[in-house]
């Protein structure tokens, strides 16, 4: 499963993938915004805007590592997305807490490798939208509330994209501050330093 997830995503696998969800839609033509090379390659092939939107849904829903190539348009827009393996290994770890085989996970990595922005920003936006998982409640900590305020924002302005509404509609948020948002299912997300984590409570809880 990690090849098949792993560098075969980055080398062609994801296009071959790709290229069978497109294989039997109708054809047409529109431009979006913010979107990656991959797809944008689609355009050009001139598959319609709602084919393109119904792929990108199921292929996110599969794979974390494919719904964070997706995404990575919309929060990093100036910066290329530079694919490696150790983004699979990290997204199938995280793949499975979610499907509840690993309950305890440690990731160490040196700084500056998108830790944060794959299991703080990414990981939830995805439980929340692809996987349909709205109503699970984030503890999220930090030494400090730079960090904090850094990647709640993310967050919530990935869920509030035009490109995150379109795919994932039933994702609203009804209250949005610097620490915290939540969603019209229960969800939340809470983000507190580590001298306020006390008494604090989570379905996940990322330090």
């Amino acid at each position: 499963r990690f090849a098949r997830s792993g560098f075969q995503i980055r080398t062609g696998g994801s296009r071959t993938r790709h290229a069978r969800c497109f294989r039997s839609v109708a054809k047409g033509r529109k431009n979006d915004q913010r979107i990656d090379p991959e797809t944008a390659y689609y355009y050009r092939m001139n598959f319609t805007h709602a084919d393109i939107l119904a792929a990108q849904r199921e292929i996110s829903q599969r794979h974390l590592a494919d719904y964070f190539r997706l995404m990575w348009p919309q929060v990093e827009p100036v910066m290329p997305y530079s694919p490696n393996w150790h983004l699979d290994a990290i997204c199938e770890h995280l793949e499975a807490v979610t499907a509840g085989h690993i309950t305890r996970l440690l990731i160490n990595v040196p700084p500056g490798f998108t830790k944060s922005l794959t299991c703080s920003v990414a990981w939830q936006t995805w439980e929340w939208g692809p996987k349909n998982m709205p109503s699970l409640r984030y503890l999220c900590t930090s030494f400090g509330e730079g960090p904090i305020k850094r990647d709640t924002r993310k967050a919530r302005d990935l869920m509030l994209s035009p490109w995150y509404q379109q795919l994932w509609p039933h994702v609203k948020l009804t209250r949005t501050a610097e620490t915290s948002f939540a969603n019209t299912r229960t969800g939340t997300r809470e983000g507190v330093p580590f001298p306020s984590l006390t008494s604090q409570r989570g379905d996940r809880l990322i330090i």
